[in-house]
């Protein structure tokens, strides 16, 4: 088979992968709900303001980032080793 063609392939589904995983991002942050600038209670109290809300989504985003479990590293690491002997065969 022709590895002029392979590339080509393969850099064609490269393209459309990426075009279509921005479109999608774009969708979403434009979509995301909008922060107030300030809730207050009927009486006129501020119980929190759009700074709060934007720390708070700092603070989450920091703490809460997604953790590959002491499993998943074991297998990655495998999967690394046998891709690293088996690659120049």
């Amino acid at each position: 088979m022709n590895t002029k063609k392979l590339w080509l392939g393969f850099i064609l589904v490269t393209v459309i992968s990426f075009s279509v995983l921005l479109y999608f991002g774009r969708e979403i942050y434009h979509q995301a709900p909008p922060i107030p600038d300030a809730v207050v209670t009927a009486d006129g109290h501020l119980l929190f303001n759009g700074q709060f809300i934007k720390d708070g989504q700092s603070k989450f985003n920091i703490t809460n980032a997604p953790r590959p479990t002491p499993f998943l590293q074991k297998e990655f690491g495998k999967m690394v080793l046998f891709i690293s002997i088996f690659a120049f065969f």
